[in-house]
């Protein structure tokens, strides 16, 4: 499989493309490089676990609320996550996940940090499905 993710060139903010052969693989890979625009994520240890669960009507703004629901955590609880566990379920009007992230409370004496991350944006969000799912993030760094 080509790698989970990769960073794409933009001007100002934090770009990038999440590949999954599921849309719950996607979801993860997307977290992770949110993570690892902030972090070196394989600094991360796996210490405790946070679920998340959310409810949405469109798969873009179920995106779009997981990825700041991870922000949110981060930056108001000081964890950094480097594993991510999702399942996503639709039913005739809202698309459920049942998430979980996985990581540590952050530790300046090993965590090196990259890029502050304020917020993902809806501006080029996209998702798409060929033979594997795309998704393509802007972050507001």
């Amino acid at each position: 499989m080509k790698k989970p993710y990769e960073f794409l060139e933009h001007t100002a903010d934090s770009k990038f493309k999440a590949y999954g052969e599921t849309i719950e693989e996607a979801f993860e890979n997307s977290a992770k490089a949110t993570f690892d625009t902030m972090i070196d994520i394989s600094t991360v240890k796996q210490k405790s676990k946070k679920k998340i669960e959310l409810e949405t009507e469109n798969i873009e703004e179920l995106l779009y609320k997981w990825i700041s629901e991870l922000i949110y955590l981060f930056s108001a609880k000081n964890i950094v996550f480097s594993n991510f566990n999702v399942d996503i379920t639709k039913d005739k009007l809202k698309y459920k996940l049942m998430g979980e992230a996985i990581g540590e409370k952050i530790d300046l004496s090993k965590h090196v940090f990259n890029t502050e991350v304020k917020a993902i944006t809806y501006h080029n969000l996209e998702i798409k499905k060929n033979e594997k799912y795309q998704i393509i993030t802007l972050l507001d760094t």
